[in-house]
């Protein structure tokens, strides 16, 4: 019989391999359509409020837009995505910029 080392409780952000960020003032565009970014990480991010066409393992190229040490940044990428449900898009950045990544870094640190 085959049992998990990892604690029941919290096992979902225990599986993350990076901690992700609740953003209040960020949004994704997809397909020309904006999106508000509930929560990023250096390896994903969550949409809220999705309603579009895209399907699970499906590649999207999106341009994240965050708000970086007061100023709004843009910064292009592209993702697979996860999961869809209540509404929500969940992905996983295939490649993710330097300079992007630095940025979600940033903020990070700030909190």
């Amino acid at each position: 019989m085959f049992t998990s080392r990892k604690k029941a409780t919290g096992a979902v952000a225990e599986r993350r391999h990076a901690p992700r960020i609740a953003l209040k003032r960020a949004s994704a565009k997809v397909d020309s359509k904006t999106f508000p970014l509930a929560n990023v990480s250096t390896t994903g991010f969550l949409l809220g409020a999705y309603e579009g066409d895209l399907i699970a393992r499906q590649r999207v190229y999106l341009t994240l837009m965050i708000e970086v040490d007061g100023q709004p940044q843009d910064y292009l990428t592209d993702a697979v995505v996860v999961r869809l449900s209540d509404k929500s898009l969940a992905g996983r950045f295939g490649n993710l910029r330097r300079d992007a990544r630095r940025a979600i870094e940033r903020l990070m640190t700030k909190r």
